[in-house]
């Protein structure tokens, strides 16, 4: 969605385009009793998740459709590499795949304080 970085070569992993193509279940069409529900609406699992991420609080997502969305991708779909807009997300597989398939959560691979080059994206705080 981006522009190319002409400062690069169009190989480069800076100008790669990448492919998502998914279906999405949104918030408004979760089942108010569905198990589901239930966790994301839990004091319990919420203060779970504040401990866990080191937040000071944790408040139910103001967007009626964006709390919850349970990702879906027939055979040949897939949600390609991306970051999220949000300081973390919490994906929960709910159901296994046929075949195939891979999940890869890397950390602190952002350093939005910091104006890092493309080609040294990894934050001054991370391990090398």
């Amino acid at each position: 969605m981006t522009p190319d970085d002409l400062a690069f070569d169009a190989v480069h992993a800076a100008n790669r385009k990448v492919t998502s193509s998914k279906g999405c279940i949104c918030n408004d069409d979760v089942a108010a009793d569905s198990d589901l529900r239930q966790l994301y609406d839990s004091a319990d699992f919420r203060d779970f998740v504040r401990l866990v991420t080191g937040q000071e609080g944790l408040f139910p997502y103001a967007d009626p459709l964006s709390s919850i969305n349970i990702h879906y991708a027939a055979r040949g779909q897939e949600l390609g590499w991306h970051f999220d807009n949000s300081s973390f997300a919490i994906t929960l597989l709910i159901q296994k795949p046929k075949a195939g398939s891979r999940f890869e959560y890397l950390k602190d691979l952002r350093c939005p304080e910091a104006a890092i080059p493309f080609t040294e994206r990894r934050c001054p705080k991370m391990p090398a």
